[in-house]
């Protein structure tokens, strides 16, 4: 009963999260993709393929052992191997879920290569087991500043659902983040508690702990920079420092402690190239000189703020240190804030790719909410309530942009101001993909462009209003993309649609079928006119040699479509070709 009431309130927190994803974002049909499927690979690896062991098998030598590691893009070329770019951490933690999956898997015969369906569950509820464990934890460190439990599970709250960590338990589990959460967390509990009660066991803990938190995300280290923040006052920071000098044992064993967690990675790089260090991101670096400060804290494309707009709440709470003249705290938090922020934003690729928000402030999350709950602790309860209902309406709009995210209404990576407030909170399936549109770069020439007669169409109306014989297309069986450019108002309550269809009509055969909605080909503001377009690729699906018939449909709702300066333009991938 002991351990139930310690993590009531974590259990209800994952609880609820469950029936949030359940109702309303959806669980993923697969956990282990993209750089997810990196950090796992290390299980099938070991335990399924066994072909960790490659350290004296160059590729070009050996080619049937790299056979099935040359189509995973997590491995890449290190000198004559290949190696894989993420780190062994995460792995080492998902271990006891794989090999429950494994073990199980094996008595019914139900797995090839550790990605089936029991693997994929199993990482999943690997995410969520550590999520549980990062929270326990968050509380625990929170229980150190003597925070009331009301707060602490109001922080815990918000941590959970007004931030991304909500998607990366989910939709992309098994990336690093919520591993480095646990384990960040765990670290900021156990080093306050040494400098609470000064016992060497939770020095020495936070050594092995640490060795943890590099073994997941080396970059993790700049956790360092923290602890004079952690220490509460100069007067605590210099004094533990002083005392730890004058022990150069322990320091030695804490040294030993990372180093022997650390040394997992190093055997496993050993096993794959022969080497002990390596730098396994080879192409990918900082750029020192050139970070992009700003863009990442602020910009549309994947602020950190704008995404988690709860943080910037948190910083209230940071200011309030200067409100309290408790410079040191405030300094020493800037100052750890700065650090992370100049070296994330330095990052060949500041915006980390295709992800929700800026996640790689996730693992830090629990140094941004102390500071607000402090805040809270000490204001008057009019302003305790102004700043928990902003907080609090941070939540919906977390749970919606996971939802856009997730559902292709907001763009993995290339969003801007005007695509972001035109979808913003919009959840309706007519806005999924309007972002995605294939474009259309400079390799690709136009051989051929048709106009149409401008159309009025009555409302509940669904029929072909223009074909084009495939004759009238120089090599049409080339065509890369077909592009429907239409001026229209582009109503946003207009669900009309917009289909383009490729078929033989002697055979009876469809070879192309695309419905896009209305809304899709706006460009600029809904309800405003414009000239608007929509590229339909075409490249990938084989147009035969042989007459075919290109049909545009349209199929109406409530209310009429007028459709003016209506053109199609093909496109191949040939610049010797002239428009005609």
């Amino acid at each position: 009963m002991k351990i139930v009431r310690e993590f009531l309130f974590e259990c209800i927190l994952i609880l609820l999260l469950l029936f949030t994803i359940q109702q309303f974002i959806g669980f993923p049909e697969r956990a282990i993709f993209s750089d997810g499927e990196g950090y796992y690979e290390y299980l099938p690896a070991t335990f399924i393929h066994k072909d960790i062991n490659r350290r004296n098998k160059p590729a070009t030598e050996y080619p049937h052992i790299y056979e099935r590691i040359n189509n995973y893009g997590n491995y890449i070329d290190y000198k004559e191997y290949k190696v894989n770019k993420y780190q062994i951490g995460t792995a080492v933690l998902q271990a006891p879920f794989f090999l429950y999956a494994y073990c199980n898997a094996s008595l019914t015969d139900t797995f090839e290569d550790g990605y089936q369906r029991p693997f994929q569950t199993s990482m999943l509820v690997s995410a969520f087991f550590y999520l549980l464990l990062g929270l326990y934890f968050f509380k625990k460190f929170l229980e150190l500043y003597e925070i009331k439990k009301p707060l602490i599970f109001l922080s815990q709250f918000l941590l959970v659902f007004s931030t991304s960590i909500i998607h990366y338990v989910n939709t992309e589990a098994t990336f690093s983040h919520v591993y480095s959460f646990f384990a960040i967390t765990a670290f900021l509990y156990v080093v306050k508690l040494y400098y609470t009660k000064k016992q060497t066991r939770d020095f020495l803990l936070a050594a092995a702990v640490f060795g943890l938190v590099l073994l997941i995300r080396q970059v993790n280290g700049l956790l360092i920079f923290a602890l004079p923040f952690l220490a509460g006052s100069w007067e605590n920071f210099k004094s533990t420092a002083q005392d730890l000098l004058r022990k150069p044992v322990i320091l030695l064993y804490a040294a030993a402690l990372i180093s022997i967690v650390f040394s997992i990675q190093c055997y496993y790089w050993y096993m794959q190239t022969g080497k002990i260090f390596i730098y396994s991101y080879v192409e990918e670096s900082f750029n020192f000189l050139t970070p992009r400060f700003i863009k990442i804290l602020f910009s549309y494309r994947k602020g950190l703020f704008v995404y988690t707009p709860v943080l910037l709440i948190c910083l209230a709470g940071v200011f309030y240190f200067l409100k309290e003249k408790k410079y040191y705290l405030f300094f020493t938090w800037f100052f750890f804030f700065t650090i992370i922020t100049f070296v994330f934003s330095s990052w060949w690729s500041w915006m980390y790719g295709c992800s929700y928000g800026m996640r790689v402030y996730i693992e830090f999350y629990p140094l941004f909410f102390l500071p607000f709950v402090l805040l809270l602790q000490k204001v008057s309860m009019p302003v305790k309530i102004t700043l928990i209902a902003f907080a609090l309406i941070t939540v919906p709009i977390n749970i919606i942009q996971t939802y856009q995210y997730k559902n292709y209404i907001l763009h993995w990576i290339d969003m801007n101001k005007d695509d972001y407030w035109k979808i913003f909170l919009k959840t309706d399936k007519r806005y999924e993909g309007i972002l995605f549109q294939n474009k259309i770069d400079t390799s690709y020439a136009i051989v051929k462009e048709i106009r149409v007669p401008d159309q009025q169409i009555p409302a509940y109306t669904w029929g072909e209003f223009y074909r084009v014989s495939s004759r009238e297309i120089p090599d049409f069986h080339k065509t890369a993309y077909i592009k429907v450019v239409i001026d229209n108002e582009y109503l946003e309550a207009d669900s009309s649609s917009v289909i383009l269809t490729i078929n033989d009509t002697l055979e009876k055969k469809n070879y192309y079928w695309v419905q896009k909605n209305l809304i899709h080909f706006a460009k600029g503001k809904f309800n405003t006119k414009q000239t608007g377009y929509y590229n339909f690729e075409t490249e990938a699906i084989g147009i035969p040699r042989k007459p075919l018939m290109i049909g545009l449909e349209m199929r109406t709702t409530d209310q009429p479509a007028t459709l003016k300066n209506i053109r199609i333009l093909f496109y191949r991938k040939n610049k010797t070709i002239k428009s005609q």
